[in-house]
């Protein structure tokens, strides 16, 4: 390697600071070998800056699998700034002969600061998933005589142990991790003298997906539709854009080219292609979609995937991608999810291949897909033509009833046991609270206190709907607020929530109120069922009932559709409520003779076991109570004892029955 300056303008590095996370840092390591190069998790983004001198266009240099790029990756947006900085960039720098001469001439190239010693350098970054954690590996290495020079790093609060740039020997490494509060993060390097090398991964845990066989493209009944619409992408594709959020239909789902996958994100792909083999299946939709992909251009292992969040924590989802190339070129790749790989799909012969995969979505509820096309004939070229998501869930079928006009407080029905609600938006509910407002002795809660809860899609609300002027002050409060989905372009939107007990009867209770003569429309889904077309946009709004027996997940989840809506597809919520109609273990007699005690009991577990539990001392926990008999109720739930156990010489005796 020659040794000399380059002395073009660094200006292009600047970038606005950001503010940062927190970073914990590790103690700095001493260069040594490729094994140095992290490779946790998914690459997000990599940098060799000063290494552009090599070419005008991005170049990428492969180390233990993980390619630096001396432009940094696209659409992470790397950039060096500081007050004072005087940035340049040299290639001369000493070689810390690890073996492997790609790693060596990394590290021998850096930019620089000449105004080390009056000014910090802010290395930032963005466009991260909040709520990832994260990764950062940043290298320093001088390694000629007589540099004594040390860098710390601080990235929000916390500040890292002093990294050494190397005096006659080789530098240092350090990594930290921190979890994204924003899109943008930066770390500041004080002084800042120097950066050889920077990457950042994804090491947020993600569901493992188990993968079916890949198989052939054959017609439009490869496309699933079972469960739930969740989100596609069609990515290039003229004809699905040209359809907006409609996209192009095959087998009754939609592919959009812009995708509605929320917080769609993708690393590594940059080009697109229009020509590729027409499989000549006997839909048009189809073969068009599977003529057009994304796929990774350069063909040199660089990190390619795809990811999104906003699933329900606890669901089931499945995701079907397609590849087809089709022009004989016997390219392959191969797919993970979590720490499953797939087998390899071959996509370059014709007619291409779709795979399938299925994962429960974690409390994070985001997913990343990885790409790779290691191994495959005719280069490592990744490609996505099209891929769906859909939540398959099994869930309850909800039985539903006709909507009903609002008309007063009595609507708020009230049989069984109250087990939850929400008042979105409202805020004199949350002014008041766990108490929320309260209409027919059934609160409404605007921070609702449903167990896991979770929405996609409401993404506005509003607090000037029409006042229904029923009686009762709190219920007209209530309806003039709501919760609806703003876009109006047929996204997914539904409400989730679990905690419920496996084989209890529920119901639910949803209101939609807007009033104003708009005439606006939407139906509900639960399970298998759909309900008849609620209008909440005449006045005065309605509400719909529904009921159903929680499965052994206790998840309950229901979908709202505005299609076909006069004036927009904009479904909306105003409050909820959820009730538990299971009647409740209860006690109908009981009664001393002697020393026999007499107990009779309903509304249990139909054949369930049942424990007598006996204690002296009411103070005591549950779990110290004594048990004196086990045995089963009948098979409806009903208890008939009569049992020797009564004991004279004691004062007070306390019983419970325990299922």
């Amino acid at each position: 390697m020659k040794s000399i300056v380059i002395c073009a303008s660094i200006a292009s590095l600047l970038a606005a600071t950001a503010n940062a996370a927190d970073i914990t840092w590790q103690t700095p390591v001493t260069i040594s070998g490729t094994s140095d190069v992290n490779v946790q998790g998914t690459l997000y983004g990599s940098w060799a800056p000063g290494d552009d001198y090599q070419g005008t266009s991005p170049q990428n240099y492969t180390v233990n699998g993980v390619a630096f790029n001396t432009y940094g990756t696209s659409g992470v947006d790397f950039g060096i700034s500081g007050s004072g900085i005087n940035m340049d960039r040299y290639n001369g720098f000493a070689n810390p002969n690890t073996g492997d001469s790609i790693y060596n001439n990394l590290l021998q190239v850096a930019v620089f600061n000449w105004n080390s010693g009056s000014s910090d350098m802010i290395v930032s970054w963005d466009n991260l998933v909040v709520g990832h954690t994260y990764l950062v590996q940043a290298w320093l290495n001088d390694g000629r005589s007589g540099q004594s020079g040390t860098s710390t790093f601080t990235g929000g609060a916390n500040t890292s142990a002093a990294v050494a740039i190397g005096n006659g020997v080789p530098g240092q490494y350090i990594i930290g991790t921190f979890v994204a509060d924003s899109g943008s993060q930066s770390f500041t390097m004080s002084p800042g003298i120097m950066l050889n090398l920077l990457q950042v991964r994804d090491i947020s845990p993600t569901p493992n997906v188990t993968w079916g066989t890949p198989t052939a493209i054959s017609g439009p009944s490869d496309v699933l539709t079972n469960g739930t619409y969740f989100g596609s992408w069609a990515p290039g594709n003229q004809d699905a854009a040209n359809n907006g959020s409609s996209g192009l239909m095959v087998n009754g789902t939609k592919f959009v080219a812009s995708s509605d996958l929320p917080n769609f994100f993708t690393v590594g792909f940059n080009n697109n292609y229009n020509g590729y083999n027409n499989p000549n299946t006997s839909d048009a939709n189809y073969n068009d979609l599977l003529q057009t992909a994304t796929y990774e251009g350069f063909g040199d292992g660089r990190p390619v995937s795809l990811s999104w969040t906003g699933m329900a924590p606890g669901h089931t989802y499945q995701i079907e991608i397609w590849a087809n190339d089709g022009r004989g070129n016997g390219r392959t790749e191969s797919f993970t999810g979590g720490v499953n790989t797939s087998a390899t799909l071959d996509f370059g012969d014709a007619p291409g291949a779709y795979i399938t995969g299925t994962f429960v979505a974690d409390s994070a509820g985001r997913q990343i897909i990885s790409l790779s096309g290691v191994g495959s004939p005719n280069g490592d070229y990744p490609q996505v033509n099209i891929v769906q998501v859909r939540d398959v869930t099994v869930l309850p079928n909800i039985t539903w009833q006709a909507p009903t006009a609002i008309s007063g407080p009595s609507d708020v029905l009230t049989n069984g046991a109250y087990f939850a609600s929400w008042a979105p938006y409202n805020q004199d509910s949350a002014n008041n609270g766990s108490s929320g407002l309260v209409v027919n002795g059934t609160k409404f809660v605007a921070f609702n206190d449903f167990p896991d809860f979770f929405t996609i899609g409401f993404n506005n609300g509003y607090n000037g709907y029409n006042n229904p002027n029923t009686s009762d002050a709190n219920y007209n409060d209530l309806l003039q607020t709501a919760t609806y989905e703003g876009n109006g372009d047929g996204r997914p939107v539904a409400l989730n929530w679990g905690g419920m007990t496996t084989g209890h009867t529920y119901q639910i209770q949803i209101w939609a109120n807007d009033g104003r003569g708009n005439g606006r429309t939407e139906s509900f889904t639960g399970g298998a069922n759909t309900s008849a077309t609620l209008d909440f946009g005449d006045a005065p709004g309605q509400y719909i009932v529904g009921t159903f027996v929680a499965g052994t997940s206790g998840l309950g989840s229901v979908s709202f559709s505005g299609v076909g809506s006069p004036n927009g597809d904009y479904p909306q919520l105003n409050i909820v409520q959820v009730r538990d109609l299971t009647p409740q273990p209860q006690f109908t007699a009981i009664s001393v003779n002697g020393t026999t005690l007499n107990v009779s009991a309903t509304n249990g577990s139909n054949g369930g076991q049942y424990v007598l539990l006996s204690t002296t001392d009411l103070t005591k926990p549950l779990n110290q109570w004594t048990p004196i008999l086990t045995n089963n109720l009948d098979g409806g739930g009903n208890l008939n004892l009569s049992t020797n156990i009564l004991n004279p010489a004691v004062g007070h005796q306390f019983f419970m029955l325990k299922q």
